[in-house]
Order: structure tokens, then C-alpha cells, then sequence
């Protein structure tokens, strides 16, 4: 066996001591930003690797770098921290009393952060909708400003109105 390369090595022991590091840590729906552990783009890759049926379909330039031993070292070792992270998760699901409760307010919540996130595109579509209609009627002042947007007024919107002088009644 030859002796594998000091990044190779190293990956390996992170994959035993530091699993978290081959994971997206945190990620924020509402703003589709992630955390991600200092091996995360190493694991995609490696997911890749493992679900090609052909090398020549491989497009992460590393791997070609590797002996065959490594590759085969990594690929033992991604499917090890995988299957010992599952074991964990399988564990605590089968022990965790208030697993299925977590689970409805996880649910709960995803589908509140939706409707914020759905009621909140709105009122900015709204907001740039009167800014148009305030801009339009300061710009052509004989001109209504439902001619010029084809905004009507009414609803949300009221409110906007009569803080911009009434332009939109």
C-alpha cells in the first residue's frame, strides 16, 4: 500500500473526529444563505464521485490527482461518517419521546415562515406599485395615478395613501 498524501490523511481523521465539518450547518429560507462546514464542498463532491457510474462523468479536477488507493480510502471513509450519522439520528428517533411533537412545530413553523415570506413579497410589490403611482402623478401631474401604474388604490394600500398626500384616491 502506498502511502497516501498529507490532505488525504488529513480528511480522513476529520471525517472520525469532525463529521460536522462535511455538513451544511445552518441554512436561513429566508434569505437562502447557508453555513457551511469547512468540508462541505468536499462532501458534495464526493456524493458526486460516489453516484457516478464513469469516471470521465467525475468534474471534480481533484479526484484525478488521487492513487486508486486514496480514492478508495475516501470513498470508505465518506460512506463510514454516513452510515455512523445515520445510525446516530435512527437511535435517537427510536429513544426520543418528543420526536414526533418537534416535528409538527418544525412543520408549524416552515409553513408560517412561508406565509411571512409570501406577505412580505407582497407589500413590497405594493410599495413599489405606490412609489410608481407617487413618482407618475409628481412627473405628470394631469395624469391619474391609475392611468399612469394602473394601480387602483384600496386595501393595504389605503394606508400608504393617505400618507402620500391622498394621491392615490
Amino acid at each position: 500500500m502506498n502511502e497516501f498524501c498529507a490532505g488525504v490523511k488529513i480528511l480522513l481523521e476529520r471525517m472520525k473526529s469532525n463529521p460536522e465539518d462535511f455538513e451544511m450547518l445552518d441554512f436561513n429560507a429566508a434569505t437562502f444563505k447557508s453555513i457551511e462546514g469547512r468540508f462541505y464542498d468536499f462532501a458534495k463532491s464526493l456524493t458526486k464521485v460516489i453516484s457516478c457510474d464513469d469516471d470521465k462523468d467525475i468534474s471534480w479536477q481533484q479526484w484525478r490527482y488521487f492513487t486508486e488507493e486514496e480514492r478508495q480510502a475516501l470513498i470508505a471513509g465518506f460512506k463510514e461518517m454516513k452510515r455512523t450519522k445515520f445510525d446516530k439520528e435512527t437511535m435517537e428517533r427510536v429513544f426520543d419521546e418528543q420526536y414526533i411533537e418537534r416535528q409538527r412545530m418544525e412543520h408549524q413553523y416552515k409553513a408560517q415562515l412561508q406565509v411571512h415570506q409570501i406577505q412580505a413579497a407582497q407589500i413590497r410589490a405594493q410599495t413599489a406599485q405606490a412609489f410608481q403611482a407617487a413618482q407618475a402623478q409628481t412627473q405628470y401631474p394631469g395624469m391619474s395615478a391609475q392611468t399612469a401604474t394602473g394601480f387602483k388604490g384600496g386595501g393595504l394600500m389605503d394606508s400608504v395613501a393617505l400618507g402620500l398626500g391622498g394621491f392615490f384616491k
